[in-house]
């Protein structure tokens, strides 16, 4: 049905052309920008996905900015430390020419004053930005808070608790890769750090390569012992005897460390007969002749050899002799036993005694105490003071750290200021060891066993410190500044030692920090590749296919041409009716 008020065709063509301009205006928009999605009207899950990928992009862009920042702090300091090497490298080789007497160490030295002229200059010129790593100016480095002696630098990408990206800092410590700090304690410096004598613990010795040994305070027992000089030979004829009693172990009733009741010891009596010599000595005709026969008779003549017989037959160059027969407890006892000896009711029918005799009551040494100079000490961050203790036959290991002085001491420096507070260090960590008293004796200390729950003596006893070592050491004790081969030729030696270690530090801190150069190249990579990926995921979710939105363009030209002329069409056949009713 055609009307004249109503073209529904043309409104059914006019609908179809708007829609087909509003699609050819959409697929405009995504020809000219290139999106798909560009606003949240278009996709909102999708423009919202892609407006956080876009943030991390943005974040992941300013974090490699900082990783830049970072990696040329380090790329100086590795350039200076691999130059500082080098020149190192080269004091060493003048060094060893240097010891050639036949060379002029003037000249030799002037060499290396170049060179060290050379090392400041290179630790000056390490600076980025501002930042000197090889020359500093912390106070007490080594005691230095971290704030003051640790540098952070970007060194990676990390993810906060709301999941965006963020720098994950890297620290430096600076008192491993300085050369040369105003304060002391560079690489190239000399290193104040040591414990000296550990407050007693150990000795002092020119002749090491840390000016100390390994050695501390020693005392030794030694057991109680009768010498009889042997003044001649001994005839024993069918009927001569000769006899006499050995004590052992009589406590010594005047020591003032040994509480009552005193031990009487126990006698060991010594018979001596024709028939026993001839079966010790059977080709001697009953004659003993030697120290040594007479010391093989009379153990013949105790059993089970509760003393050690010994003897001593030598003649001098210059025609001195020496001989003679001696009693001593057998050298691993312990207790009471060995802490005197006495010989005594001596009879023979002999007509000589080989200078055998009565004797006095001899005492050996018991070793129950060990005194220690003591001298101020401190102990820094990261060191470990190592040693042994043997006391009675029993030796344990103990450590001293800071941690362990700080909490015996209720301080926070490390120091050791008294024979007071080494005493508390120490009771702080031997206090298990047994019987052991440990206190202050002046201006020094002692270890001393309490012979009341302890009565060894003699060669039971005995107090020594061993096997002392520092982790730290060797230091230097000269710094690099300080060599100088024409003044001091005898120090060269020393100069070697120093310098070695030197170039092993600088080595090491040239390899920690290509290590951390490492780190951050490989962040750096990482996040140019997760920048591409998130990129490209972005491009995904929003991005317009062109060739597809170029192809839908065309389409929907001719589509919009189309309804042009179907709309057209329609408006005319109002006009062909309008006609009919003109004719």
């Amino acid at each position: 049905m055609t009307s004249l008020h109503t073209n529904i065709s043309a409104m059914t063509g006019l609908r179809a052309l708007v829609a087909t301009h509003d699609l050819i205006e959409t697929t405009h928009s995504r020809v000219s920008t290139g999106l798909r999605v560009s606003a949240a009207k278009d996709s909102a899950a999708y423009w919202s996905i892609a407006s956080k990928m876009r943030s991390d992009v943005t974040s992941l862009a300013a974090v490699q900015d900082a990783l830049g920042i970072g990696s040329a702090l380090i790329a100086t300091a590795y350039a200076g430390m691999a130059a500082a090497e080098e020149v190192v490298s080269r004091i060493k080789s003048l060094l060893v020419s240097a010891k050639d007497p036949n060379v002029d160490r003037a000249k030799i030295q002037s060499e290396i004053g170049q060179a060290q002229s050379g090392l400041i200059s290179i630790a000056k010129s390490a600076s980025f930005a501002g930042v000197n790593w090889l020359e500093t100016g912390i106070e007490n480095m080594h005691e230095a808070e971290d704030e003051f002696r640790v540098s952070s630098i970007p060194a990676s990408i990390s993810r906060g608790a709301d999941g965006r990206p963020d720098l994950a800092m890297l620290g430096v410590d600076i008192s491993t890769v300085s050369l040369f700090n105003s304060d002391g304690g560079g690489i190239l410096q000399a290193d104040k750090r040591s414990p000296k004598t550990i407050g007693g613990l150990r000795y002092v010795s020119s002749s090491t390569e840390t000016g100390y040994t390994v050695n501390g305070p020693n005392r030794y027992g030694w057991p109680a012992q009768q010498t009889f000089g042997f003044d001649g030979s001994v005839t024993f004829g069918a009927g001569d005897t000769m006899s006499f009693t050995v004590t052992v172990g009589a406590e010594n009733a005047s020591d003032p460390d040994l509480p009552p009741p005193y031990s009487a010891g126990y006698d060991i009596d010594v018979f001596i007969d024709r028939s026993l010599v001839d079966s010790v000595l059977p080709t001697a005709n009953g004659t003993i002749s030697t120290p040594q026969e007479l010391a093989q008779v009379i153990r013949a003549s105790i059993p089970g050899d509760p003393v050690s017989v010994g003897y001593r037959d030598y003649t001098y160059s210059s025609g001195y002799e020496e001989k003679y027969v001696s009693f001593t407890d057998p050298q691993l006892w312990s207790g009471s036993e060995g802490a005197s000896m006495a010989v005594s009711n001596f009879t023979t029918t002999t007509s000589t005694t080989g200078g055998l005799a009565n004797s006095s009551m001899s005492y050996g040494v018991t070793a129950s105490h060990l005194s220690l100079s003591f001298e101020p000490f401190r102990v820094h961050p990261g060191v470990v003071v190592g040693f042994e203790f043997s006391a009675y036959g029993q030796t344990r290991t103990y450590a001293i750290t800071r941690d362990v002085v700080e909490r015996a001491l209720g301080t926070d420096d490390g120091i050791v200021h008294t024979s007071e507070d080494m005493v508390k260090v120490l009771q702080s960590i031997m206090g298990s060891f047994p019987n052991l008293i440990i206190e202050t004796v002046g201006s020094g200390l002692q270890f001393a066993i309490d012979r009341s729950a302890d009565r060894n003596s003699a060669w039971g006893t005995g107090i020594s410190v061993s096997s002392v070592d520092v982790n730290i050491e060797p230091l230097n004790d000269i710094g690099i500044l300080d060599v100088d081969v024409a003044i001091n030729p005898d120090m060269i030696d020393r100069y070697q030692q120093i310098v070695d270690k030197m170039h092993e530090q600088i080595i090491t801190a040239a390899s920690n920090l290509g290590a951390a150069s490492n780190r951050i190249d490989m962040q750096k990579t990482f996040i140019d590749s997760l920048s591409t990926t998130m990129n490209r995921g972005i491009g995904h979710l929003i991005d317009a296919n062109l060739e597809e939105e170029a192809t839908r363009m065309k389409a929907l030209q001719t589509q919009e041409m189309l309804g042009i002329q179907a709309l057209s069409i329609s408006n005319a056949s109002g006009e062909m009716i309008a006609q009919l009713f003109k004719l």
